[in-house]
């Protein structure tokens, strides 16, 4: 007597295994973009006089936490002489206000990093892009 197996026996489990793998790279998925999405990342400008010192990849820092980072240092014109844009990642509800001061300062490795002075600020936030106003640096690097 010959032993048959069914094939129809085989087909529900074929159809599981691309349902299960489905619903792995969806869980990844949402595991690795859910907790981005509370933050936003926002470019903008400031203009120095001097920034002596201060590199792409040096940090952007509020309150002295690092917040994000120098993308160019650039020569500008007359009206901005050093032009220094930045890319910050900060909490979805919150921003960098748009009545915050950029300034220089040195971290405690002594490298220049740009410190945003965000208090008695407002709570309206720097647009995509924007412009942040600047003081002279307190302490004049290297």
């Amino acid at each position: 007597m010959e032993r048959r197996t069914s094939v129809a026996l085989k087909e529900p489990k074929l159809r599981i295994v691309p349902l299960f793998l489905l619903m792995l790279v969806c869980g990844v998925a949402l595991f690795l973009v859910l907790p981005r999405m509370k933050y936003r990342r926002t470019n903008f400008f400031t203009c120095f006089q001097s920034a002596t010192g201060l590199h792409p990849g040096a940090n952007v820092r509020v309150a002295g936490v690092a917040v994000g980072v120098v993308r160019a240092v650039t020569a500008g014109d007359q009206v901005c002489t050093i032009k220094v844009e930045m890319t910050v990642r900060t909490p979805a509800t919150s921003g960098i206000p748009v009545d915050g001061v950029a300034k220089l300062e040195l971290d405690d490795r002594g490298a220049t990093v740009v410190e945003i002075d965000v208090r008695g600020a407002s709570s309206r936030q720097v647009p995509e892009n924007g412009f942040l106003r600047s003081r002279s640096p307190d302490v004049v690097p290297r």
